[in-house]
C-alpha cells in the first residue's frame, strides 16, 4: 500500500517525463534500497504470520512439508460392547439369510462360515448359539433383483427390409401354487402375450418394457430395472424379446415393396400384408396380428451368483415348434432392501457396516498369522472373503465403493 501512495517519480529518474508525474504504485530503480528495506519490515511484522514457514522453505521444492497436527479422532474408533454385538448380529444375519449361488472360490458350507464368525468375535459356544437362534427368529430380509438389459445380437429378421424392431418385456414369475402335472402335449413356455399356465398373465405393474430399437438385429438398450422378490427360492426372471410391428393398412404395406430384400424378404412381405388385412377387420384372435416373437429367457432367481453376474444368455424358443436365434446380455445382482438387524434399525449404512466388518476380519486374519504376521500380504482366507462378498452384495455396494473400502 505504501507504494500505491507514491504519486511522483524519483527526481533524476531516467526516462521519466518531467511534465507528467509517475503513475500511482510505480517503482523506479532509484528506490531499490527503500523497497527492500520496506519488505524486511513487512516480513518482521505480522504477529499472525508466525505459524507460517519461512519464505525460503516454501521456495525450495525439496524441503520437507511442515509438520501437520495429528487429529486424535482420525481413523476407526474402538467399538463399544453393544456395537460389537450389533456387528456380530449383522454378520450372522448376512450368512443365515444369504441368497443366490456361491462361486467356486467361495465357502458354501453355512456351519463353516458361522464357526469362523464365532472365532472372529471370540464368543463362547453358548453365546454363539444364543446369538444364532436370536437372528434366526428375526424377520427375513426383503430381496430385490437388479436387472440391466444391455444388448442382444444375431436376432431373427421379421420385417420385409431384412431387420427387426426389437424390444424386451421382462418381469418376475411368482412360484406356482401346485406342481404341474405331466402333459403329453408339446412343452409350452410362459409368454407375456400368450398368458401363463400359472394362473393367467402377470399384472401390468409387474412387467417392464425397454425402448424399441428400430431396424436392427443387434440392438443396444443399456436400461436398468428393479424387481422385488417374494420368494427367492422359487421366483424366476422371465424376459421376452419381440419385434414391434405397428398396425398399418394394406396400402401402406404395399408401399413398402421397395424394402423387400431377397426371397425371404418376399415371404415376410406377404405375411405383413396378411397381418395388415387381419388388423383391418375380418380376422380372428388378436394373437394373429400382434408383434412377432424373437426369443425368451427364464432365469431362476436362486441361480443368480451372490456376487452378481454379467453374461450372455442364449435365447430360448417359446415352444418346440417356434424358431429363434441370438443371445441377450444381462447384468444381474441380487440385493436386500430391508434388514431386521440392529445396525439397520439405527440407520447405519451398508457402507459403514461393511467397513467395520472388514476392519474386524482384518484384525483377526492378521493375528492368526502370528508369529510370522510381519510377512502377511493381506490375503483373506476363504471364509473371510465369502462373508465380505455376501455382505457387499446384500448391501448393494458398487464396485467403486468396494474398491474404496
Amino acid at each position: 500500500p505504501s507504494f500505491r501512495r507514491r504519486t511522483e517519480g524519483e527526481p533524476g529518474s531516467a526516462g521519466a517525463d518531467p511534465q507528467e508525474p509517475t503513475a500511482a504504485g510505480a517503482w523506479s530503480p532509484g528506490g531499490s534500497v527503500e523497497f527492500f528495506e520496506h519488505m524486511r519490515l513487512i516480513l518482521k511484522k505480522g504477529e499472525g504470520r508466525q505459524g507460517l514457514p519461512c519464505p525460503e522453505v516454501l521456495l525450495r521444492s525439496g524441503s520437507p512439508a511442515p509438520a501437520e497436527p495429528v487429529d486424535p479422532s482420525r481413523g476407526l474408533k474402538a467399538l463399544t460392547q453393544e456395537e460389537v454385538e450389533m456387528l456380530y448380529e449383522e454378520a450372522l444375519y448376512t450368512v443365515l439369510y444369504r441368497a443366490g449361488t456361491m462361486g467356486p472360490d467361495q465357502v458354501d458350507d453355512q456351519e463353516t462360515l458361522l464357526g469362523y464368525l464365532q472365532q472372529v468375535f471370540g464368543t463362547s459356544s453358548d453365546e454363539h448359539t444364543t446369538a444364532t437362534e436370536r437372528v434366526k427368529k428375526a424377520k427375513a430380509p426383503t430381496y430385490a433383483l437388479k436387472v440391466s438389459v444391455m444388448r442382444a445380437k444375431n436376432l431373427l429378421a421379421k420385417d420385409p427390409n431384412g431387420f427387426s424392431d426389437p424390444y424386451c418385456m421382462l418381469g418376475i414369475l411368482p412360484a406356482s401354487g401346485a406342481p404341474r402335472e405331466p402333459s403329453p402335449h408339446k412343452e409350452q413356455r410362459f409368454s407375456f402375450r400368450k398368458g401363463s399356465k400359472r394362473g393367467g398373465p402377470l399384472p401390468a405393474k409387474c412387467i417392464q418394457v425397454t425402448e424399441v430399437k428400430s431396424s436392427t438385429l443387434n440392438p443396444v438398450w443399456k436400461e436398468n430395472f428393479f424387481f422385488e422378490i417374494e420368494d427367492v427360492n422359487t421366483d424366476q426372471l422371465h424376459l421376452d424379446i419381440w419385434d414391434h410391428d405397428d398396425d398399418v393398412s394394406l396400402v401402406e404395406a404395399c408401399r413398402k415393396l421397395n424394402e423387400v430384400i431377397g426371397l425371404k424378404g418376399m415371404s415376410r412381405y406377404f405375411k405383413q400384408i396378411v397381418k395388415s388385412a387381419r388388423a383391418n377387420g375380418t380376422a380372428g384372435p388378436t394373437e394373429d396380428h400382434t408383434d412377432d416373437f424373437l426369443g425368451c429367457l427364464n432365469i431362476p432367481v436362486r441361480e443368480v451368483p451372490v456376487a452378481g453376474e454379467d453374461r450372455w444368455f442364449k435365447l430360448e424358443p417359446r415352444s418346440s415348434a417356434s424358431r429363434v436365434q441370438g443371445d441377450c446380455q444381462l447384468v444381474l445382482k441380487l440385493i436386500t432392501t430391508q434388514r431386521d438387524t440392529g445396525m439397520s434399525q439405527r440407520g447405519r449404512s451398508g457402507f459403514l457396516s461393511y467397513m467395520l466388518l472388514l476392519s474386524r476380519l482384518l484384525q483377526f486374519e492378521h493375528r492368526s498369522q502370528e508369529p510370522d504376521s510381519s510377512s502377511w500380504r493381506g490375503e483373506l482366507s476363504g471364509p473371510a472373503a465369502t462373508v465380505l462378498c455376501l455382505h457387499g452384495a446384500q448391501s448393494n455396494l458398487s464396485a467403486l465403493q468396494l474398491a474404496v473400502l
